[in-house]
């Protein structure tokens, strides 16, 4: 029998964007993910998302940038404040709570 994280990582590498997508979520929930399959779950998230459903959930994957998307997941995932200059993480922490800073005064870099 294949263990869950690998079933995730094998749907990941087949595209298998939905069935990646569940497999990882749940180890992550049950174990917690190293911050790489972290990433994964969240490429999986995104390639399985559905651009027609713009409406559905508060924050949409086209809305702010995966890169950003993937840093916060990290950074929630270690207990960090993110620290940045670009307002795509202000409306990720209005969606997952998490802590940011601005590195300065917004507009002024």
């Amino acid at each position: 029998m294949i263990e869950p994280l690998q079933a995730g990582r094998d749907a990941l590498n087949r595209h298998a964007w939905a069935e990646a997508m569940e497999a990882l979520a749940a180890v992550d929930q049950a174990a917690g993910l190293e911050p790489a399959d972290l990433e994964k779950l969240a490429a999986a998230s995104w390639w399985a998302g559905h651009p027609d459903d713009s409406a559905r959930g508060p924050l949409h994957h086209r809305q702010v940038k995966i890169p950003d998307l993937l840093v916060a997941a990290v950074a929630a995932r270690n207990g960090l404040t993110v620290v940045h200059y670009d307002s795509d993480y202000e409306i990720i922490a209005s969606v997952t709570g998490q802590p940011t800073r601005w590195a300065a005064p917004r507009g002024t870099a």
